[in-house]
């Protein structure tokens, strides 16, 4: 525990605070990032099942980091993880699979494993392409709004409703999801 000016920067809770001209800036610490990242590489390389379990693990991950994170500015962090996730010499592209089929050319089996679509290599199930890894870059990033101190969820229903469809928005689940 330390103190610190606010103008200086400091880490708290895996997010980095930094007053900038004014303004508070929030993002996710170098070090979530990093940490994430080897979290990520050794889950893959260690996952031993399918690869429709690996990618429903993959994306559990991915969004629950992503959903913590979203309320920061947190897009260049997003893209980073992408970037690593999706690096041709990185665990996805070789390490994993390659192990799988040690007499098969890396052509057929990133054509096994990957589809392109808009210039960006996807890892989904090659008969259903609706299973692929979740994208942190297309989480849609939000901006925290914080309850009214006077809210009462038994006596306020309308703007308990309204919390109610802001959250199912901001998850996308619910109706929004279908």
């Amino acid at each position: 525990t330390y103190i610190s000016k606010v103008s200086m920067g400091f880490e708290f809770l895996s997010r980095w605070y930094r007053r900038e001209d004014s303004v508070l800036v929030v993002r996710p610490s170098d070090q979530a990032v990093k940490r994430f990242e080897n979290s990520l590489e050794s889950f893959i390389l260690g996952h031993k099942g399918s690869q429709q379990t690996l990618i429903e693990r993959l994306n559990r991950k991915l969004n629950g980091w992503g959903s913590y994170h979203r309320v920061t500015d947190a897009f260049d962090a997003f893209l980073t993880v992408l970037k690593r996730l999706t690096k041709e010499e990185l665990f996805l592209h070789g390490l994993a699979f390659m192990a799988d089929h040690p007499k098969r050319k890396w052509k057929t089996i990133q054509n096994m494993y990957w589809y392109e679509q808009d210039g960006h290599h996807i890892f989904a199930l090659r008969d259903n392409k609706s299973v692929r890894v979740a994208r942190l870059a297309e989480l849609e990033i939000t901006e925290h709004k914080p309850i009214r101190l006077s809210f009462h969820p038994y006596l306020d229903q309308g703007y308990y409703l309204w919390l109610q469809r802001r959250r199912d928005d901001q998850k996308g689940s619910g109706a929004k999801r279908r």
